[in-house]
């Protein structure tokens, strides 16, 4: 491009430390939002699974109250009289009002949409409890009516926790939200066949649709034990497996089959309210085990969030220390950049700054007139390259590079630096500018004055480019410090060859 070499080397410079100092800013920028995006992703199943949690609290209650109300209905308003208000005032009230507070608080309805919508439907069929309540106090609603209520809306709120697995971006919470779904579905139906065997029992025979009901109980309790202890963890399913055992276990499988025996004919001789209490029991030994894996799933989920974040704040700290680093060093290697000598020095004539590519024309000229060694094509290019840095135009000095070779004398760059009036400088040059002169020649040439011999840099400070044959010479005779002098080329002298070097950039 054209507007890229029209640069200065000083510009060129400039403007690739500032490039690649704008990309380590971005590449930091960028690492840095990803950093975040995860936290708030861990924090997100945080909070997924406290609301599955939570509304698993909620269906507990209203398992228990569907039990009781079940009991009260099928005993014409006899058994659970009394602890059917209770258990709706002092359990299930109270889970449905932290839910709705935990969901107001923690932006649940900011979630995904199918969540939202399915745990909407739920809160729904919450909604018109009261009016439930009224029905079956004055029983003036069918248990089978009564109890599919409570189910349909228990199988909402279930929905909704399925739902979160999928919003899991962590593998190993969405497994622990599959399996605590899983023991979801094995309670819900264990309290379904309590309600339903508890008005079986006082009625002492089923009624209307409470069979059907029976067997899909029991069967959807065995079917999602199984899938849980496929689809957990050794540790989890050891867990499961040893608190549901034991007496009450034995004695809720003796009571399934005298009603699977007698389903017909009734006549069953089992109390309601021992078997309320034993399956009761038995949906206690569920709890347990979703309450263990709830609280594993907090922990897990909890420990994930905070690595997370813990990660994103020192990422934080990091990009926050590397950019700051990166912006000053910015800053100073800019400003050395633009107080150094490099691209300052500009061609006499055209104002513009000498490359090496202008430089090549000449010494070429130069070595194909005179025919040079190799070692005389390396003192030449590195007559090229010095001259260059120095913005020395060789061209205007081709027949001088010409003689000193023939001479076998050598290249020298002085550096001079005068204080004081310019006056007094100029006096003090051109003395040394004729001791030069005395034993060889002054090349460079001053773009003030032509005439005096000198590339000036900038003021009380030129640039003297000299053929000489012998360092130590120029020194003695200038009485210069050797610091003040560099060698441009090899002190070996170039000596004619039968053809023309050929010389590289």
């Amino acid at each position: 491009m054209q507007f890229l070499n029209d640069l200065s080397q000083k510009a060129k410079i400039t403007l690739t430390l500032l490039i690649v100092s704008f990309a380590l800013l971005c590449f930091f920028a960028i690492n840095l939002m990803s950093s975040s995006e995860l936290s708030g992703k861990m924090q997100n199943n945080v909070t997924l699974g406290e609301l599955g949690v939570r509304i698993t609290l909620l269906l507990h209650e209203t398992q228990e109250e569907r039990g009781m109300t079940a009991g009260y209905l099928g005993s014409g308003g006899v058994n659970f009289a009394s602890e059917l208000p209770k258990q709706r005032e002092l359990n299930t009230d109270l889970r449905s009002k932290e839910l709705r507070h935990y969901i107001e608080k923690a932006k649940v309805f900011e979630q995904d949409p199918q969540l939202v919508k399915k745990l909407s439907d739920a809160i729904g069929e919450l909604e018109v409890i009261e009016d439930v309540r009224q029905r079956i106090d004055k029983q003036t609603i069918s248990t089978g009516k009564a109890v599919s209520y409570y189910s349909k809306m228990n199988k909402l709120f279930i929905n909704s926790v399925a739902q979160i697995s999928y919003l899991i971006e962590n593998i190993e919470v969405s497994k622990l939200i599959a399996a605590y779904s899983s023991y979801i579905h094995i309670k819900e139906f264990a309290g379904l066949e309590r309600a339903v065997m508890t008005n079986t029992f006082a009625r002492d025979s089923f009624g209307m649709g409470m069979l059907a009901k029976f067997q899909l109980s029991v069967a959807e309790q065995n079917l999602h034990i199984e899938k849980f202890n496929k689809n957990t963890t050794d540790n989890n399913r050891t867990y499961s497996q040893n608190r549901l055992s034991g007496s009450t276990v034995d004695e809720l499988k003796k009571m399934r089959r005298v009603a699977f025996s007698k389903s017909e004919a009734g006549g069953f001789a089992i109390d309601p309210n021992i078997w309320f209490k034993t399956s009761s029991s038995w949906i206690e030994l569920l709890k347990e085990v979703e309450d263990h894996l709830s609280k594993e799933l907090i922990a897990v989920a909890g420990t994930i969030h905070k690595s997370a974040k813990i990660q994103y704040e020192n990422y934080l700290i990091f990009t926050i220390v590397s950019s700051a680093v990166t912006l000053f060093l910015t800053v100073i290697f800019a400003s050395e950049i633009k107080n150094s000598k490099l691209g300052e020095h500009k061609h006499v004539e055209s104002g513009k700054e000498i490359e090496i590519s202008e430089q090549i024309p000449v010494v070429q000229e130069v070595a194909n007139s005179l025919g040079t060694t190799a070692g005389g094509v390396e003192n030449i290019n590195r007559l090229v390259t010095l001259a260059t840095e120095s913005q020395i135009d060789l061209k205007n000095h081709q027949q001088a590079i010409i003689q000193g070779v023939e001479n076998g004398h050598n290249f020298f760059l002085i550096e001079l630096k005068f204080s004081g009036d310019p006056a007094v400088r100029k006096i003090e040059f051109d003395k040394i500018r004729y001791l030069i002169q005395s034993v060889g020649k002054v090349i460079a040439t001053d773009p003030e004055n032509p005439e005096s011999g000198a590339n000036f840099i900038k003021d009380n400070q030129s640039l003297l480019l000299v053929t000489v044959l012998e360092k130590d010479l120029l020194l003695s005779l200038v009485n210069l410090p050797e610091n003040c002098v560099r060698n441009l080329v090899l002190p070996e002298t170039i000596q004619p060859a039968q053809e023309p070097a050929i010389l590289t950039a």
